[in-house]
């Protein structure tokens, strides 16, 4: 067997769990666990079996035996370990995810979609923390249920395909779109939620004819009644409803039941000081909070940039050996700014 290959099906691993539970040898607690190591190791752990067994501290043959469903004995023992693995993951983590009006609506709306099997939007600018949110969302929700997708820039139906089966944890090495669809379609349920990242990225070809891309959520939503989280630009979502193929779009349009809709022109306050308190590392004086508010609100990337100049201005302070100051915010910002000019004096 091939150290850097699983070299199971999730096909396999599903009617494993299917089996442990039918058998009694696997609560529903248990089986959760087992299916968060799952989506643990096919995730952050890039499907790397030696990753997994260092980690629980066990055997790959053990786990291969439980993956698989040819492990003779009950789950309680095996889940325990997992269950520890996932506390000192938790415990270990240092996330520089924080709180804020945008994202606990977003949070809002991702519970929505799980406990609802639901159609969601989260519709906002660029930098407004959504991605942040999403993938902080999937690491403290189950791994194994939650498939988080982003979407790339030149997408097509096979990549979109093949990036799900992907975070699914399926092998992507068949070149076989539609069987790789199939497969999909017999792994979703109502207890998987499907959150596609960057879903503009589905409308690059609106102008070509065809059937488009998130039409393939929306047939997972129809039949597998799985919950599906897009998430979209303001302009994105004009053009998913008035663009090209809206009329097309539409019926999907209309199976979203819940909708954030994160104002282009606001910043709140809240959002400003969490994020000196995150990337800076200080509390917010009234010069570094007016300093960071300025960057928030410009159309220069708004928190994303203003994330960027904190992140250089600590660590210039830390180099230092003291703590953020104003003046290595305004420093930050000039190194920013001055990127694409050129001052120097040209030779003559």
């Amino acid at each position: 067997m091939s150290k850097k290959n699983i070299n199971i099906s999730l096909e396999q691993f599903q009617a494993a769990l299917v089996k442990y539970r039918a058998e009694g040898r696997a609560t529903e607690a248990e089986a959760e666990l087992v299916e968060w190591l799952w989506g643990y190791a096919h995730g952050e752990l890039e499907g790397d079996p030696d990753a997994v067994a260092d980690l629980l501290g066990m055997d790959w043959t053990t786990i291969y035996r439980v993956w698989r469903g040819t492990y003779p004995a009950g789950l309680t023992n095996f889940s325990e370990q997992v269950a520890n693995l996932k506390r000192r993951l938790a415990e270990g983590r240092v996330t520089e995810f924080g709180k804020t009006p945008v994202t606990e609506r977003i949070w809002e709306a991702l519970d929505y979609a799980r406990d609802y099997s639901a159609a969601v939007l989260v519709c906002g600018p660029t930098g407004a923390s959504k991605t942040a949110t999403l993938l902080e969302w999937a690491k403290q929700n189950n791994h194994g249920r939650s498939v988080y997708v982003r979407i790339p820039s030149s997408c097509t139906r096979a990549k979109l395909v093949r990036r799900i089966a992907k975070a699914m944890g399926m092998s992507t090495r068949r070149k076989d779109t539609t069987a790789m669809e199939d497969s999909i379609h017999k792994a979703m349920n109502r207890r998987k939620i499907l959150i596609l990242d960057e879903g503009a990225h589905t409308l690059k070809d609106s102008r070509k004819a065809g059937e488009p891309l998130l039409e393939f959520a929306r047939d997972l939503f129809d039949e597998e009644h799985c919950a599906v989280v897009i998430v979209l630009t303001h302009s994105s979502w004009g053009a998913m409803t008035h663009g090209a193929q809206a009329d097309i779009l539409e019926q999907w349009v209309g199976r979203i039941s819940h909708r954030v809709i994160i104002p282009p022109d606001k910043v709140f306050k809240v959002e400003v000081e969490q994020m000196i308190r995150l990337y800076g590392g200080v509390e917010p004086t009234a010069e570094i909070y007016k300093l960071c508010a300025a960057v928030a609100k410009s159309n220069e990337g708004r928190l994303r940039t203003l994330c960027e100049d904190l992140r250089q201005a600590a660590s210039v302070a830390r180099e230092e050996g003291v703590a953020l100051t104003a003046l290595h915010l305004r420093l930050a910002r000039a190194l920013r700014e001055r990127g694409g000019s050129w001052d120097d004096e040209e030779v003559a």
